[in-house]
């Protein structure tokens, strides 16, 4: 069965409660200016909400009695001021080049740290424009906790090109379709990746660890992948495009594994099995949320499936294939 949401509405056009199929609701309430000022939520805990007359919101009253409280600067509107539920006060100032104020500008964030300490963040930006006239962001500058980290971004993709923290650079490079092919890093760190010409998906990792394969189907889906360490994982589809049957070998401990799995309409997995170890069968309520699992196998099946599937992450994941340093 399909999971519902119900709605209700105010004669306005305004939610006035939205409830699950399993009756799970939450309220909202609305006042002359059509400023959201009161809600509920499934678990039956009440929010009040107050706001300026330019509707900015000014305050959040809980529950418990606590509040939280939101100022804003006069001339535009920017948060100014936050006092959370706990007390502490987090303040912004707003500053900019002012030889480039629309294009270059920065957020000063101060708080206090857990040793009574005011600490400030900084988060700068900094716009260019491309030849085409449209604009995008070429660097940002933060200090967190007295961390600088600055990132340069491509003109064509907005993708990171180089970071700069502390004493150390990682740079990127991207083909013509803005996907990454190398990364490297002053610490030593390098990933090198190429690309399927029809799916664009990765068909080899090279990295400091080894290497690491990918083969797809007709259809783009991963059929194989095998690593320099003798790791390599097969999965077979059925003609829905689900997986019926993963097959994990490791060639060093010469340890080979067979899952093979059974859905429902729903394309949800009722059924796990492994030869000569046993079944997960998985049992579900009429709105798609598991409601059992069950082995006779017991905690021995249930271990074997999960190593299974942390060796395909393993080999599907390799270290250093991400845009951060």
């Amino acid at each position: 069965m399909a999971k519902q949401v119900f709605f209700t509405w105010y004669p306005d056009g305004k939610v006035k409660s939205v409830e699950s199929g399993a009756g799970k609701k939450t309220l909202y309430k609305y006042d002359q200016n059509h400023n959201l000022v009161e809600a509920s939520d499934i678990a039956g805990n009440k929010f009040a909400y107050e706001y300026d007359f330019n509707h900015n919101m000014t305050g959040i009253k809980y529950k418990d009695g606590s509040s939280m409280k939101i100022a804003y600067t006069k001339k535009t509107q920017f948060v100014e001021q936050i006092t959370k539920k706990s007390g502490e006060v987090v303040s912004y100032k707003y500053e900019s080049n002012p030889k480039n104020p629309e294009f270059h500008y920065w957020t000063l964030v101060a708080k206090k740290n857990p040793a009574g300490k005011e600490i400030t963040n900084r988060y700068e930006y900094e716009i260019k424009k491309k030849p085409d006239g449209s604009h995008y962001t070429y660097r940002i500058l933060t200090v967190v906790n007295n961390v600088k980290t600055e990132t340069i971004y491509t003109e064509c993709c907005s993708l990171p090109k180089q970071i700069k923290r502390g004493k150390h650079i990682t740079n990127f490079e991207y083909n013509k379709k803005g996907l990454l092919v190398k990364k490297f890093s002053s610490r030593g760190d390098f990933v090198e990746l190429n690309y399927h010409k029809k799916f664009n998906k990765i068909t080899k990792v090279v990295n400091k660890n080894g290497w690491t394969n990918f083969e797809y189907d007709k259809k783009g889906n991963l059929k194989r992948a095998q690593n320099s360490k003798g790791m390599s994982v097969l999965l077979i589809y059925d003609t829905k495009g689900r997986i019926a049957k993963m097959m994990d070998v490791n060639k060093k401990t010469k340890k080979k594994r067979a899952l093979s799995f059974i859905y429902n309409a729903q394309g949800k997995p009722i059924e796990i099995s492994m030869a000569k170890v046993g079944k997960i069968n998985v049992k579900y309520d009429n709105y798609g949320e598991i409601l059992k699992v069950e082995s006779k196998s017991g905690h021995r099946m249930a271990l074997q499936v999960t190593q299974a599937f942390q060796s395909l992450l393993a080999i599907v994941k390799p270290a250093g294939v991400n845009l951060n340093m």
